[in-house]
């Protein structure tokens, strides 16, 4: 099953257009037969959701998204722009413990 086909069945459920097969047996006759009943309310919301988290509508949150990456790579902009201007030499000392040239 493709990606496509999925989001189209999570939309023909959430529609309430999909239908399940269910056995009813007829009381009377004591007959069992099998019928096409449209899923139930909370199956439509559970693929309504389903939806909604891979396509979610809220432009705000998009460009809240997308204003707090901007921010982000200034910030690492300035960071490597500054580290970059620095005349600073950077001198890493590593303890290592005792040393014995024997």
């Amino acid at each position: 099953m493709t990606l496509t086909e999925i989001i189209q069945r999570l939309s023909e459920f959430g529609r309430g257009e999909a239908t399940e097969e269910q056995a009813l047996m007829d009381p009377q006759s004591g007959e069992v037969r099998v019928v096409d009943v449209k899923v139930k309310a909370n199956i439509q919301l559970q693929a309504m959701k389903e939806l909604m988290k891979r396509y979610p509508q809220s432009d705000e949150l998009l460009e809240a998204q997308i204003r707090k990456a901007k921010a982000e790579a200034e910030v690492a902009e300035r960071k490597a722009k500054a580290y970059g201007e620095s005349d600073l030499d950077l001198n890493i000392n590593v303890g290592i413990g005792e040393w014995n040239d024997d």
